[in-house]
């Protein structure tokens, strides 16, 4: 006890004096530590490269994170900044994209990449910052200012660079040429410079959208409502979906719900609820959220399942229902909200559950082979692998977002009355009314935005939509 107390004591001190020191001075004291480390003069630096994202890569797997899709625009988005105690009155930025040699982060910068037609990606703006504000948005960057907010969008004359990559790996290359009043050079030139790695690779896409007939965000009122379901496929290169699987579920507050298959070999199911299409088949779909299976979507035939990588005539075939790129499947179907109730709502949802793909794919397709040789001993009993053509099941594609779609109702009607445009008519050639309250006459200045508005008679035209269900 006679230990912990001055301990004690010594604690109530150490407090007490803290407590008698303002933070605002330790702030003060921070501050003044911050731009005392500036560097003297103007000193441009490229923090970071916000777009595209760096690509990761583990060193172990090959796997690799936040690569870029094949034929997306690609901008470029900069955090740029003046660390130093100057301001900056002249700045240039460069892009270029160089090829990768390695595959890898913090690799040799290989060449200038090109694109399609053969042209260096290269985009220069030597007008970011200067003294002639007709020429340049800017014409000055303060000490410890950070260009357009830390998301400057590469831009040459006005336009913002868009590059459309091609498959592979590349280093993006930014410098920064920048300097202060009277041309005083940049302070530190070694933070002009940033590489970036990027990964670009090629990406297939099934895409399931539901829709209601009507177009409506959200249905609404009683009565029959109509619905189509479509699947189709899209990617960056030629490619094939095997065996699509959909599960679909209704719930809420329904009475009924059917789907539409067609009946009359015409292979269309263009059913519109309105009992005008009888060669169409109604199948029965519970709605207590119990999954529907949709599992014969696109077209049904023999296809290869199986080919040998190191002979081609080597292969199996097999039934299978697949879907081409740019292959579109259909299914329409009808609900019947419930009128046991005065509101209410209900909902149907769709998710793609797996699909197949075919090629040749690294590792699920490979295959031991064994060479054996006569005249050369050093080919006797090799073991060699080769990549077979085979199939693969997939639980998602490369775009998640587009593997599952929802659609909702509401059995209590709501009304959204919204003003989409408004003008003014002035001008007219007298004040004169007529019987139903319109101007006599014609306005010589219709469609008018804002003022000023002189005077006379002058008219309010308004464009007024209904949004509700």
């Amino acid at each position: 006890m006679r230990k912990i107390t001055p301990i004690i004591l010594t604690m109530i001190m150490l407090m007490s004096a803290f407590a008698s020191i303002g933070w605002a001075e330790l702030d003060e004291t921070k501050t003044s530590n911050e731009a005392d480390a500036r560097a003297p003069g103007p000193d441009a630096q490229i923090t970071a490269i916000s777009e595209p994202r760096a690509t990761s890569v583990d060193p172990l797997t090959n796997d690799r994170q936040h690569t870029i899709d094949a034929g997306d625009p690609v901008n470029f988005e900069l955090f740029i900044e003046n660390v130093g105690d100057e301001a900056i009155t002249q700045m240039g930025i460069t892009v270029t994209v160089h090829e990768d040699a390695d595959g890898q982060p913090g690799g040799a910068l290989g060449p200038v990449a090109t694109d399609s037609s053969g042209a260096a990606l290269i985009w220069q703006n030597n007008d970011v910052i200067c003294d002639d504000a007709s020429a340049c948005p800017q014409t000055s960057l303060a000490a410890g200012a950070v260009l357009d907010g830390g998301a400057y969008m590469m831009a040459v004359q006005g336009t913002i660079v868009s590059w459309l990559p091609e498959v592979g790996d590349y280093q993006i290359k930014v410098d920064i040429d920048a300097e202060g009043a009277d041309e005083k050079a940049d302070a530190e030139p070694d933070n002009d410079m940033m590489l970036q790695f990027v990964s670009v690779v090629d990406w297939t896409d099934v895409i399931v959208d539901l829709r209601w007939f009507s177009g409506k965000d959200v249905e609404g009122g009683s009565g029959a409502k109509d619905f189509t379901l479509t699947v189709s496929t899209t990617g960056s290169i030629a490619w094939e979906a095997r065996d699509i699987t959909l599960e679909m579920e209704l719930s809420g507050e329904l009475a009924d719900a059917v789907y539409w298959t067609d009946a009359d070999g015409d292979n269309q199911t263009d059913h519109d609820g309105h009992g005008d299409n009888t060669e169409e088949q109604a199948n029965t779909m519970l709605t207590d959220g119990t999954p529907i299976v949709f599992d014969e979507i696109g077209t049904y035939g023999t296809v290869n399942t199986w080919e040998a990588g190191d002979d081609r005539g080597n292969n199996t075939t097999d039934d299978r229902w697949n879907m081409r790129m740019g292959d579109v499947w259909t299914v329409n179907g009808t609900v019947i909200p419930s009128s046991a109730v005065n509101s209410g709502t209900y909902k149907i949802e769709v998710l793609m559950t797996g699909y197949t793909i075919y090629g040749q794919y690294s590792p699920e397709c490979d295959r031991e082979s064994n060479q054996t040789g006569e005249d050369d001993e050093d080919t006797l009993n090799t073991t060699l692998t080769v990549t077979d053509f085979c199939e693969v099941s997939k639980l998602s594609d490369d775009n998640p977002s587009t593997s599952e779609d929802m659609i909702e109702g509401d059995i209590e009607n709501y009304h959204d009355m919204s003003i989409t445009n408004l003008v003014i008519n002035t001008g007219y050639g007298s004040e004169e009314i007529d019987a139903n309250g319109f101007p006599a006459t014609t306005s010589t200045s219709p469609g008018l935005l804002g003022g000023p508005i002189g005077t006379g008679l002058t008219t309010v035209q308004a464009k007024v939509t209904h949004n509700g269900n």
